[in-house]
């Protein structure tokens, strides 16, 4: 609240921890607006816009994903041992039916045969039985291996791994063991048996470390890597192969591996690079459509849409045939509608559509003809279409990622992102970064910051490389800014202005900086910041907002000189910008706080001539109001802020002028009117800020006209009509104060009971315990007091009124009798809160009850602790006679005089009495008869109201006086205590002789 509720309500929650808390006098100051240290934050960050970034910012960019050509194949090698031996003994078309009567020779001349016809059923028949020779024959290391081939090739994986295994196992040492290891790599591979395959290669290496298969293995460890996704590893394993091995035979293989590697590591100049060298040097590979595939992306990748079209138009015309052919097409029509050219997009789905035998690709084609119409609602059932239909999992999910994104468009953004989410928490790597972050600027629409910024910072954190991060840092930042969180924002922005980051997302980081230091009322350094960006964007559509913030924070700083110029340029250089009519009224501030208010008078009205529609009228209306109301002409300020309400009474502001209209009332004291005003304003804008404080001011008029049971009732409507608020709350605690003050504290403690259990988010939970417990102590619920007390100091065991609590539970204990539970309670307080402001009387309690129980030196030191440390301490006099008193047990009686000297001066009688009784006593004990007869005189005419210890003075004094033989004097003296005793005591002076004495 800013207006005439904040004043009482700081006034009624203002009151002590002890709770001593007073209503506020009833003649307020008038409350007015104040231009005499002005500062003024009009500006509104527009957001930042979801268009005009290219692919990224539309979104359409994740859906540009290609997926990972199949694992590198298993690379043949050129020095395996022949099998054969001595080939072309017998005709082939005999091996069958002699195979069984030949001998172990007869056998492998028979299977070489057989495998030359790709026969690897017949390969098997014909070596199993020498696998299964018990002898020692040389041929099973050769038949096993042969065995591991044909079943491979059979597709008998367990069969092929079986063989190769049993090979590895029993002739370790065997030259064709080399080739078994490598074989069941790869078989593992096949099968995903990751675990196997890193274990094979590293017996490799372990024992064969010269062996001529050594790029191969190395390959084998490459296309491992490349299958889990660690496309650095792979990169660096194949580069390894080329510079180790530069005579090996399938370096154009390796070549275009590592184009592919280095494109999903994110190293789109590596990749381009080797794409390129491949296609240049290997035209006739049959991966030359891969690889120009694969380069188109990189060149999409790197925003080279151009090219990467080129490349896609290659492929589809030189290798029609081929099966990316019509992927290329599609992705050639992407491209077309992310560069703006729609009628080239049409053209390559319509080809898709026409010529390609797969439906899948077919409707994929046929969802992007619907996107690019705008039909988000069918080309997201077409999406979802394309994505149930069989086809790699990683294109699946690329299509539900387009499905989500149509949704988006269709401004389905709960939706969109929640079906983003899923595709995250089911995905990897690029795709799920991407996910992640479009999930977040679908909350980012709608308005749930923290949820977008969670999901940013998961998109964020991928060590995956992932296309657009920095428009998705670009956003994150700006949501940082949304939820307050400026310097983290503004660091963020900073990071994205380097050179080599697009200009168009450069830009925003520029605005962002300048409008988190302006969020942070850094005015000189906002108005550098929004200077930079208009030298470094001085076409940019948002000069004028700019050149209006920048001579705002001239403003803010004082510098009206230099703000007034500033104002003046942005009317000049575009008049008829909406920019510029605030420019006009901050001219007119300005003259305002100049103190010319004829000036300012002047200008505000050819604003208002120039105004263009009731709402800018209104805004020249309320700023005219609030000239008059600034020096004090009520009555004409509230014609303004009506005829204001007037110009747009459904504008965002009408509600504010109304709410200032009723301001001028009150302070005109028309109170009856101000409240029908506000009346208005609860029934006609209920859900506005201002009905809210419009609510309270209701109540604050009958608090002004002493109605003090209408105030209750008011404050008890607003906290029901806006239950969880800050206002609700602060309605319910002045209605508690005022309870309180009344003696109503059964009210009361209902009242901070509503509070602890409805507004528990908003209020201070510690204060209102607190509170709780001492108006359940007031009347008289002990039981309940103590338990809230407790909980208090269980909860917060180091709070702000934890001390508090701990002294008044002490206090509670030792009005019980329980001492011992009192002196532990005032240990907490004295040993838990050293600077806490009543830990002086912490230390007095403590002390006192430590005396008590006997424990003088504990007692000695906490009094001396309070009476050096806490001279201003209400307990400082009486804490220096307790200590006085310890000191004389203690024999100390020099030190004790001192103590007892500072507490004769304590402005409580009762304790100045005893302190003089006790020195007069220590005088007497001293020798210093005379001394001590004068103070005890003394405490007879000075402490009348003592009664007590006058009576004690004027018996020790007789007794003095009748031990000096002066009898006559002595027995006035007893006759004068009698007064005080009530006239019941003896004249007998030898009775009376041995009365007195000290405490």
């Amino acid at each position: 609240m800013t207006r005439i509720g904040v004043l009482i309500l700081a006034a009624i929650m203002s009151s002590g921890a002890a709770g001593q808390g007073r209503k506020p006098e009833l003649d307020l100051p008038e409350i007015i607006i104040s231009a005499s240290a002005p500062e003024l934050i009009r500006g509104k960050k527009e957001r930042i816009p979801l268009t005009g970034f290219g692919a990224s910012v539309d979104l359409i960019s994740g859906s540009m994903d290609r997926t990972p050509v199949a694992f590198p194949e298993m690379l043949e090698t050129h020095d395996v041992p022949d099998i054969y031996g001595e080939s072309g003994t017998r005709a082939p078309c005999l091996a069958g039916f002699l195979g069984p009567l030949m001998g172990v020779s007869g056998r492998m001349r028979a299977a070489a045969r057989a495998a030359q016809k790709d026969d690897w059923g017949k390969v098997v028949e014909l070596m199993t039985p020498i696998t299964s020779n018990t002898g020692s024959v040389p041929e099973i290391p050769k038949a096993l291996y042969w065995i591991g081939v044909a079943k491979q090739h059979l597709n008998d994986l367990s069969g092929s791994v079986n063989a190769l295994e049993r090979l590895r196992r029993e002739y370790p040492g065997n030259q064709l063991t080399e080739h078994a290891h490598y074989k069941l790599g790869w078989i593992y591979l096949k099968s995903r048996n990751i675990e196997r395959v890193v274990e094979i290669t590293d017996d490799f290496r372990r024992l064969y470390p010269d062996s001529p298969l050594t790029p191969y293995v190395r390959h084998l460890k490459a296309a491992t890597q490349y299958v889990e996704r660690d496309y650095q590893g792979a990169l660096e394993t194949m580069q390894g192969i080329i510079s180790g091995y530069p005579m090996f035979p399938d370096l154009d293989s390796i070549q275009f591996w590592i184009a592919e590697n280095a494109f999903f590591a994110g190293r789109l100049d590596v990749a381009e690079k080797n794409y390129t060298l491949f296609i240049t040097n290997f035209p006739g590979h049959q991966r030359i459509p891969q690889a120009l595939y694969g380069r188109a992306f990189s060149f999409m990748d790197s925003g080279r849409a151009d090219e990467a079209l080129q490349d896609f138009r290659r492929l589809t015309e030189d290798f029609q045939n081929h099966p990316l052919a019509s992927d290329a097409a599609l992705q050639a029509g992407k491209i077309c509608l992310l560069t703006d050219r729609q009628s080239q997009a049409s053209g390559y789905f319509n080809r898709v559509i026409r010529e390609t035998g797969s439906e899948h690709l077919k409707t994929e084609a046929m969802a992007w003809t619907e996107f690019e119409r705008g039909q988000f609602r069918q080309a997201e059932s077409l999406f979802l279409k394309a994505h149930k239909s069989p086809c790699d999992n990683h294109r699946n999910e690329s299509l539900l990622f387009m499905a989500a994104l149509c949704q988006f468009r269709s401004g389905n953004f709960q939706q969109s992102a929640r079906l983003f989410e899923s595709i995250a928490e089911n995905s990897s790597g690029a795709l799920a970064a991407t996910s992640w972050a479009n999930a977040g600027i679908a909350e980012m629409e709608l308005g749930d910051y923290p949820a977008a910024l969670i999901l940013m910072n998961r998109a964020l954190s991928s060590t995956d490389y992932f296309k657009s991060r920095v428009v998705y840092e670009l956003f994150t930042a700006e949501i940082l800014y949304r939820l307050g969180y400026h310097d983290r924002s503004q660091e963020m922005f900073q990071s994205l202005m380097e050179p080599d980051i697009p200009e168009a997302i450069r830009g925003e980081a520029v605005r962002g900086v300048a409008w988190n230091l302006y969020a942070r009322k850094k005015w000189e350094d906002a108005a550098e910041m929004f200077s930079e960006y208009l030298q470094i964007f001085p076409a940019s559509p948002y000069t004028p907002e700019m050149l209006l913030r920048q001579a705002e924070c001239y403003f803010n700083n004082g510098r009206y000189d230099i703000a007034r110029i500033k104002f003046d340029a942005l009317v000049q250089g575009y008049p008829l910008h909406p920019e510029a009519f605030e420019a006009r009224l901050m001219n007119g501030r300005i003259l305002w706080v100049q103190e010319d208010y004829e000036g300012a008078r002047m200008v505000i009205e050819a604003a208002l001539r120039l105004s263009s529609g009731g709402e800018q009228r209104q805004d020249v209306r309320i700023l005219s109001g609030d000239l008059e109301r600034d020096t004090g002409n009520y009555p004409e300020a509230e014609k303004l802020y009506q005829m204001a309400f007037l110009d747009a009474p459904v504008s965002l502001r009408a509600s504010e002028a109304l709410l200032k209209q009723a301001d001028s009332l009150y302070n005109m004291r028309r109170y009856d009117d101000a409240k029908a005003v506000y009346r208005r304003i609860v029934a006609d804008f209920p859900r506005s800020d201002e009905a809210m404080t419009a609510q309270y001011a209701i109540g604050l008029i009958h608090f002004q006209k002493n109605d003090l049971e209408a105030y209750l009732s008011e404050c008890f409507l607003f906290a029901d009509t806006h239950p969880g608020t800050d206002q609700g709350a602060l309605a319910l605690a002045g209605a508690a104060e005022i309870l309180v003050e009344q003696d109503r504290h059964d009210e009361a403690g209902r009242v901070y009971a509503r509070l602890l259990s409805q507004f528990e988010n908003v209020i201070d939970t510690q204060l209102t315990r607190f509170r709780y417990a001492q108006v359940l102590q007031n009347a008289g619920k002990t039981a309940t007091a103590v338990e809230n007390y407790q909980l208090l100091l269980r909860n917060h065991p180091h709070g702000l009124f934890s001390a508090d609590a701990a002294i008044a539970l002490g206090d509670l204990a030792s009005d019980a009798g329980d001492y011992s539970e009192a002196f532990e309670y005032y240990e907490n307080a004295v040993t838990g809160f050293p600077h806490h402001p009543r830990y002086s009387d912490a230390l007095f309690k403590s002390g006192s009850l430590a005396m008590q129980a006997g424990n003088n030196d504990m007692a000695a030191d906490r009094f001396r602790t309070l009476t050096e440390k806490f001279p201003e301490s209400k307990y400082y006099h009486e804490a220096g006679l307790k200590l006085g008193m310890l000191l004389i047990s203690a024999g100390e009686i020099s030190k004790a005089l001192d103590c007892i000297n500072t507490a004769i001066l304590s402005p409580d009688r009762n304790i100045a009495v005893r302190a003089y009784f006790h020195k007069a006593g220590l005088l007497e004990a001293a020798g210093e008869t005379e001394e001590s007869l004068k103070l005890y005189l003394k405490i007879s005419y000075l402490f009348k109201d003592q009664r007590e210890f006058v009576y004690r003075s004027l018996m020790q004094a007789g007794r003095m006086m009748f031990n000096q033989g002066r009898a006559a004097e002595a027995d006035r003296i007893f006759a004068k205590a009698r007064q005080y005793a009530g006239g019941d005591e003896t004249n007998n002076t030898d009775l009376i002789r041995g009365s007195g004495g000290l405490e």
